[in-house]
């Protein structure tokens, strides 16, 4: 997977563009980055005055949100079950998944599984 390209060069080139009033193709030229890059670092720079990258890659929605009811029916039934039992369950019913996404579904939710002396 490519990285982000340093915010060393994003700087260079922007500095290049306000202070030494290259154009911004000339700048992307003399860097080695392509226009487009050198566009939108230069819109952020002017719009936000930021200089580092965004976060790579797209978000994705937890795999477990779309069986919230039957996750909640089960922990109601079930509420001294452990990960590793509400992880099996889900398999058995053709969900994939693992104790540590059961446990992240319940963290986000604010739901303790820790046992009650």
């Amino acid at each position: 997977m490519a990285a982000p390209l340093s915010k060393d060069l994003r700087k260079r080139v922007i500095f290049a563009v306000t202070e030494e009033g290259m154009s911004r193709r000339a700048a992307a030229r003399r860097f080695g980055v392509s226009a487009k890059t050198a566009v939108t670092w230069l819109k952020r720079f002017k719009e936000r005055g930021e200089t580092t990258h965004r976060r790579m890659g797209t978000p994705r929605k937890p795999a477990l949100e779309a069986h919230v009811d039957i996750l909640m029916d089960m922990l109601e039934k079930n509420p001294d079950w452990t990960l590793e039992m509400f992880a099996s369950a889900l398999k058995d019913r053709g969900i994939k998944t693992s104790s540590t996404s059961v446990s992240e579904f319940f963290c986000r939710r604010n739901i303790t599984r820790k046992k009650k002396h």
